[in-house]
């Protein structure tokens, strides 16, 4: 399954080095980002998030953490959810 990342950049029809020109990175790091080989600074975070117009945690947490609208869900109130 492809990153976060990857499926955004190609919801955006974008080549790898546009997106990192877009954020002004080199094409290899964020290759490199896609993969999750590397991980970014806080703001490379940042910047590609704000490309993207997505929250930092919609990128780059793993896909099988799921906190709050990050999976399209709202969060469970204290005392509700799997026991």
């Amino acid at each position: 399954m492809p990153s976060r990342l990857k499926q955004l950049r190609m919801a955006k029809e974008l080549t790898q080095d546009e997106a990192a020109r877009a954020v002004g990175i080199s094409r290899p790091f964020f290759t490199q980002l896609e993969r999750g080989s590397r991980s970014p600074s806080f703001d490379v975070a940042v910047r590609i998030a704000r490309f993207f117009n997505v929250p930092v945690e919609r990128v780059f947490l793993p896909m099988s953490v799921a906190i709050g609208n990050v999976e399209g869900q709202e969060p469970a109130a204290p005392g509700e959810g799997a026991a």
